[in-house]
């Protein structure tokens, strides 16, 4: 972020890092004017000076917040890598400056993340603004060649969902796997199978065992079962196991499809069946 220019500029800066000190004593719980003022060794009128508000003052902690994100999106948005690269990029670096900031206060982070809920509209400026971003770079890898068949607004969709992890803070934080080789790995994926001229194949609807026909019985004697040869039609003949239980297969067939279904019946009154 750049440095304050001015007194005022400097005097606001003072402000924002009381307001920053209080979350952090005392957790996610908005300071007042009031609180700040004292913190910050003046007046609450004084306060309005550079804020005409509260909101207006927490609007701009967000944005300091958010400062370092764009400032990285800008640098790769602008950087001539190619479009692959820039993706992973775009989502790499953010991550790993959100999992700094994990590691160095996990509390304040937290704290954060639930402030930043009780001003969503504010923080969703800067989610769409990222959006934005992402779509640019997109565009140049459709320019590229990349995901044929394929519009920015049908990409961006389910690219962020395939990338959550790496974006929403919350999810950063709980799935250790978000490392940035399995972040290689998704953003490859994304541009080598990503298209949308591919043929639609559609598949069978799935149907209950009770729709089906009913089907005919052959017999599988224990060690034709085992090596997968040997079935032919007729009664399904009981086998004897070493424990003196009996084993009888059933394979019923209906079109291209088949189920084995073998009951154990032993020599108490119990009965197990594996379907």
């Amino acid at each position: 972020m750049a440095r304050p220019q001015t007194d005022h500029d400097e005097m606001r800066e003072q402000l924002l890092d009381c307001a920053e000190q209080i979350i952090r004593e005392r957790g996610p719980v908005a300071p007042t004017v009031t609180e700040i003022a004292a913190k910050c060794g003046m007046s609450q009128s004084n306060v309005y000076r550079f804020f005409p508000n509260k909101d207006a003052l927490f609007e701009a902690s967000v944005e300091r917040w958010f400062a370092p994100f764009n400032d990285i999106m800008d640098e790769v948005v602008e950087s001539d890598l190619e479009p692959r690269e820039k993706l992973f990029q775009f989502f790499a670096r953010r991550a790993a400056l959100k999992a700094a900031r994990y590691e160095e206060d996990p509390d304040y982070f937290q704290s954060c993340m639930t402030l930043g809920e009780e001003y969503s509209d504010v923080v969703m400026g800067y989610i769409d603004l990222a959006d934005h971003y992402m779509a640019i770079i997109l565009g140049e890898a459709i320019s590229a060649g990349y995901f044929a068949g394929m519009t920015i607004d049908q990409l961006v969709s389910p690219v962020n969902l395939m990338l959550q992890p790496y974006c929403d803070p919350e999810l950063t934080m709980r799935y250790p796997t978000a490392t940035e080789k399995n972040l290689r790995i998704i953003v490859d994926t994304i541009f080598d199978g990503l298209r949308g001229d591919r043929e639609v194949q559609k598949s069978e609807p799935l149907r209950l065992a009770s729709e089906l026909a009913r089907p005919r019985q052959v017999s599988i004697t224990r060690d034709r079962l085992s090596s997968g040869a040997g079935i032919s039609s007729g009664s399904a003949p009981s086998t004897r196991m070493p424990n003196g239980s009996a084993i009888k297969a059933r394979v019923s067939t209906n079109g291209s499809s088949s189920a084995i279904r073998a009951s154990i019946r032993g020599n108490s009154p119990s009965e197990a069946r594996a379907v």
